[in-house]
């Protein structure tokens, strides 16, 4: 506990006072509680210079009350300042907790894999059938990579100009081919992001590729060779 030293002049007044207010030296107070008697002492000396050591006496007990009721109320004050603090305290501690843990979230992919809401992607440069790509996106617990809106079209093709440059990739899903170049996507792909004009393949199978020419999705046979690039779940905390 922290003393604070403390002198007070001594007076034959002083002896009459109750012993929890009589000067000791040092004191074990807190620094307000100190404060409080000191101040209460330096009164009564005063007093006792003006009217004499009787007048003083009969005075004791009521400013005794009076002093023990300031220093509850002190004390009181000074216990709610500190819970105040200690919530505010706490409160900041669960602020940058919760910031903390946002920023793991946001983080939770693998090194050189980039996020994107709930996603993670990684471009491949290893040019590849799109079997092989796939087989090989399986084996990072993933999967070739979807694409299911323009925002994602967007930062695929962001990932993939940053890694190899403008050229294809495959992507997950196929397409199939009929009379007239009708188109039939599975995996629920959006019909828009495709470009009838690139499907570059006549066999029975064609596979996604990524197309840099008009921000559509092309097609490849699927026994081509390009990069890819695959796609899976932030990891759990």
């Amino acid at each position: 506990m922290l003393r604070t030293p403390l002198y007070v002049p001594w007076s034959p007044a002083l002896a009459t006072w109750p012993a929890s207010l009589r000067p000791r030296s040092p004191a074990a107070h807190q620094p307000i509680t100190v404060w409080l008697k000191v101040f209460s002492q330096l009164l009564f000396a005063l007093f006792e210079a003006c009217v004499g050591p009787e007048s003083t006496s009969a005075l004791v007990q009521p400013v005794h009350l009076f002093s023990v009721k300031v220093i509850k109320l002190t004390a009181g004050i000074m216990s709610m300042k500190i819970l105040m603090m200690s919530l505010l305290v706490c409160a900041s501690m669960a602020l940058t907790k919760a910031a903390k843990t946002r920023d793991t979230v946001v983080s939770l992919c693998p090194a050189n894999w980039t996020p994107y809401n709930d996603r993670c992607y990684y471009c491949n440069s290893t040019q590849t059938t799109w079997d092989d790509a796939e087989s090989c996106c399986q084996s990072q617990n993933a999967h070739l990579a979807f694409v299911g809106s323009v925002e994602e079209y967007d930062v695929i093709q962001q990932l993939v100009r940053s890694a190899i440059g403008a050229h294809p990739v495959w992507l997950g899903g196929s397409v199939s081919i009929t009379v007239g170049k009708g188109l039939s996507v599975q995996l629920g792909l959006d019909i828009s992001l495709l470009s009838p004009a690139q499907l570059t393949c006549s066999a029975a199978q064609c596979c996604l590729v990524m197309d840099f020419g008009d921000k559509k999705l092309g097609a490849l046979a699927c026994s081509n060779k390009v990069a890819f690039v695959c796609e899976k779940g932030r990891l759990q905390p």
